[in-house]
């Protein structure tokens, strides 16, 4: 037969530039947003932008989750009082920002300053009957402190 053309699959990982959504600087980390079973729907992505001290992030949707279907999906981010990595994170009142919604790709950006100090954030995806989280990946760690 003639040939045809395919019809648009969604990406087996998402696209790792900051741009797509609607960040600023590179790519810092990338913790799979799972059910407590392992099954990964989607990822967090967390971007850096060295020239304003911003940390971005955005809970990007896979095909796992129905990329391109809308479902409740979400993302935030918060400074933290530690300057160190540790196990918990003490978040700064007024830090933190959140997206949450129905989204067919992805939730964010969100963003918040912070040099010097960590942060931390949280993703998630509901998606046919299934909620992930960034719960065992990230926890409320408090990450990135430089």
């Amino acid at each position: 037969g003639a040939p045809g053309t395919a019809p648009a699959k969604p990406p087996a990982s998402p696209a790792t530039g900051a741009a797509a959504y609607g960040c600023t600087g590179g790519l810092i980390d990338s913790y799979p947003v799972a059910t407590g079973t392992g099954i990964v729907l989607g990822y967090y992505y967390l971007f850096f932008d060295r020239t304003n001290g911003t940390n971005c992030a955005a809970t990007i949707k896979t095909s796992n989750s129905g990329y391109g279907t809308a479902s409740a999906v979400s993302a935030s981010i918060s400074r933290c009082t530690q300057t160190a990595p540790a196990a918990s994170c003490t978040k700064v009142a007024g830090t933190t920002a959140t997206d949450s919604g129905s989204y067919k790709m992805y939730a964010g950006p969100v963003k918040v300053g912070a040099v010097a100090v960590c942060i931390t954030g949280y993703g998630s995806i509901t998606w046919g009957g299934m909620t992930a989280t960034t719960a065992k990946a990230l926890g409320n760690r408090a990450v990135h402190c430089a």
